[in-house]
């Protein structure tokens, strides 16, 4: 059996393999190497889940998809070889109203190789409730229903809202198209969106800065890059509180930078302690990030503990601040928010707001 070298290599095959696919006579090929695998290591029974949404986008049809599976699994029985049994991610597109159709689809091939349905990564991030309908009908006609099963789970595996676009952002996007602004922007941002940028800020915030200090981008991730990229050099220390937002760690190693992470246990509410940043801090310390309220913990600073780390970085007037307060608006409680922020408490500081 092949070994993957790493994660990526195995996803960048699978991709390979799903574009390959743009017609029935692709499947064959698949399907015995399939085959092929399983008899060698004595295997008599295998169930697949099958997500056909890349294969749909290369040109083929549900039905089609569905019909040659079921014939190749019936014609690897008939000649002695294993069973091969299919759930199948009846999705294609997003929305209930698709997979009730793919479901149907199946119900008339009336086969017993296709033995249960299921539903793609995206449609987890929506509401299960609006699938219970389909969920319902497949497990009546004795069908397996894999996921989350009509269940209402909340996920959160992807950082977005689990609602839809609101009318009023949809409608000045629509307004922009229609007004010709779908031409490139200045790098840094066009100049009313710097001003609506300042106005909350200040109306937020209460910070004030002029539009030549305000600079945008396609998100916060990006805008975290230029800074690392911008600031660090080969071997400066970053200061990271741990348990921290994934993508912070790699974007250092890209700027040739060092994470220090200090780990802040469940004991301290996830919040790193004035000690504990004092101990961290080392004649390499170039920067310190602070997520707050934080991905993934939910830890948010009081006020009071923002001040105290502050104290120490007024020690160290060379250390850059990285504040990324882009769940800013996401608290309960009634927990009020702050920020470590104040321009006239620290010469050098960068806000990633959103």
């Amino acid at each position: 059996m092949y070994q993957f070298k790493n994660l990526q290599e195995f996803i960048s095959l699978f991709l390979f393999i799903l574009d390959a696919i743009r017609s029935p006579d692709d499947f064959h090929l698949i399907f015995n190497s399939l085959r092929k695998y399983l008899e060698e290591n004595q295997i008599h029974y295998a169930e697949v889940f099958l997500a056909p949404s890349r294969m749909i986008s290369n040109g083929l049809d549900f039905h089609e998809i569905a019909e040659t599976i079921d014939s190749l699994a019936s014609e690897c029985v008939r000649t002695g070889g294993p069973e091969v049994k299919y759930l199948i991610d009846v999705s294609r597109t997003f929305g209930s109203e698709n997979a009730s159709k793919n479901l149907q689809r199946i119900l008339k091939l009336k086969t017993t190789n296709i033995i249960g349905i299921g539903l793609g990564g995206a449609e987890l991030m929506g509401p299960a409730r609006d699938f219970k309908d389909v969920f319902a009908q497949a497990r009546s006609e004795g069908l397996r229903c894999v996921t989350h099963a009509g269940k209402d789970v909340i996920g959160f595996g992807a950082g977005e809202p689990d609602f839809d676009t609101p009318e009023h952002i949809k409608e000045a996007a629509r307004v922009a198209i229609a007004k010709g602004l779908t031409k490139y922007t200045p790098v840094g941002g066009t100049l009313s969106l710097k001003k609506a940028v300042a106005q909350k800020l200040e109306r937020d915030n209460l910070l004030s800065y002029e539009l030549n200090e305000i600079t945008t981008s396609n998100g916060g991730k990006q805008c975290i890059y230029n800074a690392f990229m911008a600031c660090l050099n080969k071997g400066d220390e970053v200061i990271l509180p741990v348990p921290c937002w994934v993508s912070y760690p790699d974007q250092l190693k890209l700027a040739e930078a060092r994470a220090v992470s200090v780990f802040c246990g469940v004991e301290q509410n996830y919040l790193m302690t004035a000690e504990q940043l004092e101990a961290a801090i080392t004649p390499q310390t170039k920067m310190l990030i602070i997520n707050s309220p934080c991905n993934p913990s939910g830890a948010a600073y009081t006020k009071e503990a923002l001040i105290s780390l502050g104290e120490v970085l007024k020690k160290h007037p060379n250390i850059l601040i990285l504040t990324d307060d882009i769940y800013e608006h996401i608290r309960y409680d009634n927990f009020n928010f702050y920020t470590i922020i104040y321009k006239d408490y620290f010469k050098i500081n960068f806000l990633f707001n959103c």
